[in-house]
Order: C-alpha cells, then structure tokens, then sequence
C-alpha cells in the first residue's frame, strides 16, 4: 500500500512536471538491452520520464515487490520463476573471460581454465550471481577457482582492469560485446564456456499498464538483436 502511495504521488509529480508518465526500471548487469529498450520507448514518448535502478537481484526483486520498480532485466532464477511474478525469457548470456590489450594470454588460440588461475584477478563480490556461477565452472572441472586481488562491481572492475592491466576478469557476454565495440578489452580464447543462463523480464503483471507494456515489446524487439 505505500509504495502504491509513493507512486500515486510520483505520477502527480510527472503530470505537473509535463510528462505523461513515469518508468522505473531495475537491471542487474550493464547490457545494450536496458538503454536500447528505453530509447525505442522515448522515440514515440518523448514525455516519458525513465529511471533506471542498478542493484543486486535480491534488492531488485524487494524493489518490485514493494513497486517502487515497475520491471526488472535479471536472471531467471529458480527462486524467481517460482516468486509468482510474471517472467518472460529475453536472452541468454554467458561468462567471458576478459583482460585488456597486450596480456599475453591473448596471443594464444586456445587457453584453459587451469592456465588462466596463474594470473592476476579482479573479480566480482562471492554474493553475486556472476561469481557463483564463475566459481562453479571450476568446481566442476575439479579446480580451485582464482583468488583474486581485487573485488568489485561491473563499472570498478572496468576501470580497474584498465587502469592496472595485466588482470584478468569476468563480464557477461552482453558487457563484453558493449566494451570491445569500445577498444577497451577482448575475450580470452577459452576451451570451455561458461553459461550463465537465462534473462528477462521480470514484473508484476496486475500492475502492468499501457507504458510497462510498451516497454516489454521494446524489450522483446531488442533482445531479437543481441
């Protein structure tokens, strides 16, 4: 009941400011997905206001439940298909191991995941999904996954990575292709993947009105593009 309060009195707000709406949207990784959507929806509502929450997937999933967000981009987890929200399957990503120009692990044509646990790391917090899933893919092949020298989110480890050089990293598949359009690093030639899994769309679908909707095609037009 509050947070349907505080988003009665933020759609006022909107309507005396001259928009004719408000989306609040909730993402867990940086990907071309979220903006794209955003700028396709702003293309024929340029008096739309858009805010985008970065988060942890447990503290979007509390933002949706008290609506203080309208819609995630996450991970479709066990825990979420099962949370009686509505979900809807957008992509699916995997794990890329990365490092900045010059590393020498980038003039081989094939490296495993044995070989790349005597570098140097930055890697994100053990909370995160990301991690966990990194983690396992060693576990799996029997392996200690690297300790790393550094923690820290998507954008600190970017910065990091190309400040210090010489480490390596993890970003999704969907991150990577934004940062190598850039120049500012490259896949690792792995022997293995490692999957990520599913993402998509995640809201409450008693409270999806005309722009959230608008918003979900958006979604589904730019996910067909990755």
């Amino acid at each position: 009941m509050l947070g349907d309060v505080r988003r009665t009195d933020s759609e006022l707000q909107a309507v005396q400011a001259g928009l004719r709406g408000r989306l609040h949207v909730g993402t867990t990784l940086p990907s071309v997905l979220v903006p794209r959507a955003i700028a396709r929806v702003l293309e024929g509502r340029p008096d739309v206001f858009a805010e985008v929450h970065e988060s942890s997937h447990s503290e979007l999933l509390d933002k949706l439940s008290r609506c203080e967000i309208d819609l995630t981009v996450a991970a479709l987890t066990a825990p979420v298909l099962s949370s009686g929200f509505a979900c809807e399957r957008l992509f699916f990503d995997n794990v890329q191991i990365v490092a900045t120009h010059g590393h020498p692990l980038l003039q081989r044509t094939r490296v495993s995941l044995e070989e790349v646990r005597e570098h140097a790391w930055i890697l994100p917090r053990r909370s995160t999904i990301m991690r966990e899933v990194f983690d396992s893919a060693f576990a799996a092949h029997q392996l200690a996954p690297p300790a790393p020298q550094v923690e820290a989110n998507s954008s600190m480890r970017l910065q990091v990575l190309i400040a210090a050089g010489g480490l390596l990293s993890i970003f999704s598949g969907s991150e990577v292709n934004i940062y190598r359009s850039l120049g500012l690093v490259e896949s690792l030639p792995m022997t293995s993947e490692i999957p990520f899994g599913e993402f998509g769309a995640i809201w409450s679908a008693d409270r999806a009105g005309s722009l959230i909707n608008e918003f979900l095609e958006a979604l589904r037009k730019e996910a067909r593009l990755i």
